[in-house]
């Protein structure tokens, strides 16, 4: 249990149900008759049951909205109209791919703006 109170410690991932499946085994003794089996039900098939299915949504989240709060965008992927011409579309992605750019390198700025003043502290 302190081993993995003191990982997620280390790795900036305090979650309190990875303790609450140490205390889980160490009280029931229908978990502690499974013995390693344990590592693969409950442990990794339902934290892969919940974890992939967020991953996968989160995933196309990012892959198709930009998230820019307060100023939330339009998604990255515009529904074409029949009125719209194929010029005009290709002058919007063009518009949309430098403001995605933009947005980047503003944000990389930022992010190494912070660390040095990390640093520097």
């Amino acid at each position: 249990m302190a081993a993995t109170i003191m990982y997620m410690m280390w790795a900036d991932c305090i979650h309190p149900p990875g303790g609450a499946l140490v205390l889980m085994a160490m009280d029931n003794a229908a978990i502690q008759q499974l013995q390693w089996a344990y590592l693969l039900w409950p442990s990794l098939l339902l934290c892969l049951g919940v974890l992939l299915p967020l991953s996968a949504g989160t995933n196309w989240l990012r892959r198709n909205y930009r998230f820019d709060w307060p100023n939330m965008a339009a998604p990255a992927a515009s529904a074409t109209t029949p009125s719209s011409s194929t010029g005009q579309l290709a002058k919007q992605q063009q518009q949309q791919q430098q403001k995605q750019q933009q947005w980047q390198q503003e944000w990389w700025h930022q992010q190494h703006r912070r660390q040095q003043q990390h640093i520097n502290v």
